[in-house]
């Protein structure tokens, strides 16, 4: 596993908070980005939030809620901010999964079906959004 931190006065591991303006600057650049637009995205912005983030999409609208934490370890901010939209823009690969799964898959073994899709989407997950965040170089974290 690779652990990611700056240099410098901070130790690795240690949190800093970023400000909601940078979160909803970024947020806007990976909305467009990904070609997101006709999505109605509400942002929430939490100190210490239990997760790094969340995408919990409104089923039958385009509409989702993305909650992300504030406090973030050092050179993470924008990989959470690009995971999460991710999720969102992925959301037709998990729709199909589930779909394959409910029609295909014997009752007893859908919940074991669905765990391995889900792992294996957030495994394609993470190592696009730190791809996509390499690949733009020119956007940086406060």
């Amino acid at each position: 596993m690779l652990k990611l931190h700056q240099e410098g006065d901070r130790k690795p591991g240690a949190r800093k908070s970023i400000p909601r303006e940078w979160f909803e600057a970024e947020a806007a650049f990976w909305k467009a980005a990904l070609g997101l637009d006709e999505w109605d995205v509400t942002l929430v912005v939490r100190p210490k939030f239990k997760l790094e983030g969340e995408c919990n999409v409104h089923v039958g609208h385009l509409t989702c809620k993305i909650t992300l934490r504030q406090d973030v370890l050092p050179g993470e901010a924008r990989y959470n901010v690009a995971h999460e939209f991710l999720h969102l823009a992925m959301r037709a690969w998990d729709t199909a999964d589930e779909k394959v799964v409910n029609e295909h898959v014997s009752d007893t073994g859908q919940t074991a079906a669905l765990a391995i899709l889900v792992d294996g989407t957030e495994v394609a997950i993470e190592r696009l959004a730190h791809s996509l965040v390499r690949l733009t170089p020119d956007r940086t974290e406060p």
